[in-house]
């Protein structure tokens, strides 16, 4: 993508959803609104880590809903499966958001990339000992 720059008139990307502004839908509605209204502005009072908790609740859900839909067979992969690292599957996954996010413009699921990298530390942790 290049250097990150703050959207302008001129070029760069969109302080809202980071696309290239010539591909951003919101290039629009920041053009409408007070030009000192950035990312940062919005993000000054928002401390990281005491975000931790309200993300983790949303992958808790994320992972609740996981199990209904597949159960346990996270399982049955292991760090290898079919001759696939679980770096590689995860990679590939994410690439399949990616390509999805490029052609439809559907947004990354974050919870389910945390959940996904949730999954390959455990076995990780649980599988190298």
């Amino acid at each position: 993508m290049g250097e990150f720059t703050i959207y302008t008139p001129m070029g760069g990307y969109c302080p809202v959803c980071l696309h290239d502004k010539r591909e951003c839908v919101c290039a629009v509605w920041f053009s409408e609104t007070k030009k000192e209204d950035t990312m940062s502005d919005r993000l000054k009072n928002v401390n990281l880590i005491d975000e931790l908790d309200f993300t983790f609740i949303d992958v808790e859900t994320q992972l609740i809903e996981d199990q209904k839909r597949w159960g346990d067979t996270w399982k049955d992969r292991g760090l290898v499966y079919k001759g696939q690292s679980q770096e590689e599957r995860f990679f590939q996954k994410i690439t399949e958001y990616i390509e999805d996010y490029r052609e439809n413009g559907t947004s990354l699921p974050w919870n389910k990339i945390i959940g996904e990298a949730h999954i390959a530390l455990v076995r990780e942790k649980k599988l190298s000992r």
